[in-house]
Parts: C-alpha cells; structure tokens; sequence
C-alpha cells in the first residue's frame, strides 16, 4: 500500500533519536508492525518511521484513517495533540510543538468572541495574549513562567542551546535545562550588573535594582574595581 507523506504535516514530528530509531526498526523487524498507521485522505498523519522501516524491509502494515478530520488545519493540530500525549519529550520539545497550537487557538478565540453578546466584548488584546499563553503552557504540561523562559530561547537563544534543549544534554553530555540555559542569556555578567546598577539609580528606575545588586554581591574585585575606574572613582593605571 502507497501512503503519501506530507512535508509539513511530518515537519511538526520531533524526530526520533538514533537510539530511539535503532530500537524502533528492532522491535518491527522482531514482532512487526504492531500499531496501526493513521492517515487522512490517503496522507499519514502518525507513523511515517513505521512506514519507511516496513517499506524498506518489505513488511506488512495496519491503517486506521481519522474520518472526523476536515481540513488540514485540524489534522495540524491533532498531529501535535497526539505527540503530546504520546512522545515523551523534552520540555522544551514540547513547548516548541505547543506553541504551533497558537493559530488553532486564537482562531477558536476570535469564533468565541462573535457568539458573545455586545456587552461582555471588552476583553483586551492583552488579555487575549494571555489566554493564549496560558492554554499553550497547558498544552506543553509546563508553568507560564517555563513558558516564557524558553520562548526567550527560542528567540535570542544560539543553535547549539536549543538543540541541547531538544535532548536534554549538550554536547559534552552534560544535562542541562531550560532554567539553566535561559540564565545564560537572561542574566548580565558582574560588571554589566554594576553599570546597570548605577544607571537605574542615576534615573529613578527601582525595578530591577534589587535583582541588580545581587549580581554586583557576585562580582569579583576586578570587575568592581573595572566598574570604579569606568564611573571615576578609582583612577586608570
């Protein structure tokens, strides 16, 4: 049996591990394929490694179509639902899938807000985003405040960072977080914490200062005597 294999639908799977792939292909090649492949429409919705092991191996498989899927946006999502709740993922795997949910759900949204009478329709855009955030940190099984750490990641984060994430570990096979990267980029070194400091007191902006000055307690002598010699306290040699 021909299946076609959709580029963008395949493209929403995290891809297996070499391990995970080597164990995979041991176990069809041992007791074949045990679990269906879902399609719609003839285009696999779940199990495309499945696929290739048994059409290389020229093995037999199962297929169960979703006929409750109309439009390819709905398969998009049950796609993602479904390695939600299958896969076990990275924390930050899952946040990266959850956040794909963000079209469907503020699509829902905005059919939710038509249905609603006139006088309860001044929900503000910001709450809006709220919601937003808070249903995809749902979705990904993580805080709002995960949430926001590792989209700070995915924004300003390097390559190497994410794909450490996407396992786990780094490249040194050390384990690492999403915590724990995100202070790499989030928190200033002692001397940006020193200039800072000094800024926010020059102008009045008390936010971050206590933060601020918990970094400035870790700075070394150097980097205080650095900030010293930059405000003019202490002379160049």
């Amino acid at each position: 049996m021909d299946l076609r294999i959709d580029p963008e639908f395949k493209g929403l799977i995290p891809p297996l591990t070499n391990e995970e792939y080597r164990q995979l292909e041991e176990n069809i090649l041992a007791d074949g394929c045990r679990d269906p492949l879902v399609t719609w429409q003839g285009v696999i919705l779940d199990g495309h490694t499945r696929y290739e092991i048994c059409r290389r191996h020229n093995l037999e498989f199962q297929t169960v179509p979703k006929l409750t899927i109309e439009t390819r946006e709905q398969a998009k999502v049950w796609i993602i639902l479904n390695q939600l709740g299958r896969r076990n993922l990275e924390p930050f795997q899952r946040i990266e899938l959850a956040r794909q949910l963000k079209p469907s759900i503020a699509a829902k949204a905005k059919e939710s807000q038509k249905r609603k009478p006139k006088s309860v329709l001044t929900i503000s855009s910001k709450q809006k985003a709220i919601d937003t955030r808070k249903q995809i940190a749902r979705a990904a099984g993580v805080s709002g405040d995960t949430l926001r750490k590792a989209e700070k990641i995915i924004e300003t984060g390097t390559e190497e960072q994410k794909t450490a994430l996407r396992t786990g570990k780094t490249a040194d096979g050390s384990k690492t977080s999403i915590n724990r990267e995100y202070k790499k980029i989030a928190e200033p070194t002692p001397f940006e914490a020193a200039v800072k400091i000094d800024e926010a007191e020059l102008t009045g902006d008390s936010n971050n200062l206590q933060q601020l000055k918990y970094f400035w307690k870790r700075s070394s002598r150097s980097d205080k005597k650095r900030f010293r010699q930059w405000i003019g306290v202490e002379p160049c040699k």
